[in-house]
């Protein structure tokens, strides 16, 4: 399944994921935000492969720009 979006002009504009959970820094609970990008994927999966997550799977291994980028941490802010 291609978890992938994008307006219908083709742009990456949205996170493969987002999430809330509650995370520990420095002892304490805190609330996270997680997103994952639309990237050319992870430098992990590249060099060696990797099978933790499964979003190398449905990544678009060409370069995104910075725009784009932005926009997925914009809708995840939304969120």
């Amino acid at each position: 399944m291609d978890i992938r979006a994008s307006d219908d002009d083709g742009t990456r504009n949205r996170p493969l994921s987002v999430w809330k959970e509650r995370d520990s820094i420095g002892g304490r609970a805190v609330d996270a935000l997680v997103m994952i990008l639309d990237g050319p994927g992870c430098t992990w999966s590249k060099k060696v492969g990797c099978t933790m997550c499964g979003y190398n799977n449905n990544v678009d291994r060409n370069a995104v720009s910075e725009k784009e980028l932005l926009m997925q941490v914009e809708y995840a802010m939304n969120r």
